[in-house]
């Protein structure tokens, strides 16, 4: 019986985990799902938005504007320099949840 309850419980808090991961996605557009995804596979680390705005070919002002809608959605973090936002990192959420939001976004 207690099996049962234990097993149920998990399948409760993944289904919660996952109905949360879709939550957060539904508030994003086609292209900052795409910058998402691929900031989860090429930048595990700091990034700037002049590095990515060089992979997309488009300029870093476009980049800062789908990245602030990142920050707003818990998907990336802002690294402060000086009251100045210098770069951007993944956030916790993000780092924890890579293999569902991945999976969610391909």
């Amino acid at each position: 019986m207690v099996q049962l309850y234990s097993n149920r419980v998990c399948e409760l808090s993944e289904d919660s985990n996952t109905e949360e991961i879709t939550g957060s996605l539904s508030y994003l557009k086609g292209k900052e799902k795409e910058l998402l995804l691929f900031l989860m596979k090429h930048y595990k680390r700091e990034f700037t938005p002049i590095e990515v705005s060089k992979e997309f070919a488009v300029t870093n002002k476009t980049i800062i504007n789908r990245l602030s809608v990142l920050v707003k959605n818990g998907f990336v973090e802002p690294v402060m320099v000086n009251e100045r936002v210098r770069s951007y990192k993944l956030s916790t959420f993000t780092k924890d949840h890579e293999k569902e939001l991945k999976k969610s976004l391909q």
